[in-house]
């Protein structure tokens, strides 16, 4: 059985709660009293996680602030300010060096946010446990958007009707990666490492970060879906000649015949990756800090 590492996305700035004021880092955030962060890394050291990888920005002391922990490192991004996309790339390079080629290829990595303090050491195990069981090289999460309008009334969100669950259903913030789909390699010069991405080319992955921040920059507009399918799916599955997995998934949304395993179908031959889903009943990962009408914050 392969052990999880978590690795918690602890960067950014918090500029809607500044008031006109110095933003703090969003990790920071004080929410009954303590950082947004610390419940999220509380709720992940008392979880089945071994590590808790924390990458912050270039000069934030985020680890001063912070409650003691044993199963934390904290991993300081060499750029300040860095992309979502990058971040996330540069956190799981940094893991794979921590771990070496032997031990990565052991591990399940799941990415978090530091967002929701609401989360819970169930909430962590009983989606770890899920992916323990999957084989694929990426693994999204989904829920019932009925969960979510039920938990959070006043929110909303986007979704898409799923004909093999006869509902509609939205992504959650969490996301794992096997590390079998990592490789590290010596490269020139002592104590240096290059990391890999399955098949991927340094050309091909700063094209996929670059969507990924694209998308998130514009998470908010009401073109959100056409966006997604143009940057993450139409685009390249022209290019890879997989028309009438375009066509498939079209006719799937139009005609409510779209299933999960249409979506990853084409999601593998858009990325030449092995993806897949497992479904989560824990609303409270949903539950992330972007406003403060949010969450009420201190």
């Amino acid at each position: 059985m392969k052990s999880t590492a978590a690795l918690l996305l602890a960067g950014g700035m918090a500029d809607d709660f500044s008031g006109g004021k110095k933003p703090v880092h969003k990790a920071l955030l004080p929410f009954r009293g303590r950082p947004i962060a610390g419940y999220v890394i509380q709720a992940l050291h008392q979880s089945k996680v071994e590590k808790i990888f924390v990458l912050h920005d270039k000069g934030a002391d985020i680890k001063a602030h912070l409650d003691p922990c044993t199963k934390a490192v904290f991993i300081e991004h060499e750029e300040p300010g860095v992309s979502l996309g990058r971040g996330i790339i540069y956190g799981l390079r940094k893991i794979a060096e921590y771990y070496g080629q032997a031990e990565i290829h052991e591990k399940i990595i799941m990415i978090v946010p530091c967002d929701i303090p609401l989360t819970t050491m169930h909430s962590f195990n009983t989606l770890i446990e899920k992916a323990e069981t999957k084989t694929a090289d990426v693994i999204i999460t989904i829920i019932a958007k009925k969960l979510l309008d039920a938990a959070y009334p006043k929110r909303r969100f986007r979704s898409t009707y799923l004909a093999e669950y006869h509902n509609r259903y939205t992504t959650q913030n969490v996301t794992f990666i096997h590390g079998s789909f990592i490789t590290v390699k010596p490269a020139s010069g002592k104590g240096q490492y290059q990391v890999l991405f399955g098949e991927y080319t340094e050309e091909m992955l700063n094209r996929i970060v670059e969507s990924t921040d694209a998308l998130r920059a514009r998470r908010k507009g009401k073109l959100l879906l056409p966006l997604l399918l143009y940057e993450l799916f139409i685009v390249r599955l022209v290019k890879n000649g997989c028309i009438m997995h375009l066509v498939r998934l079209f006719s799937g949304m139009c005609f409510r015949r779209l299933t999960m395993d249409k979506l990853m179908t084409c999601v593998n031959a858009a990325f030449q990756v092995k993806a897949g889903y497992i479904e989560s009943e824990q609303a409270e990962i949903s539950g992330d800090i972007d406003r403060p009408e949010d969450v009420p914050v201190e």
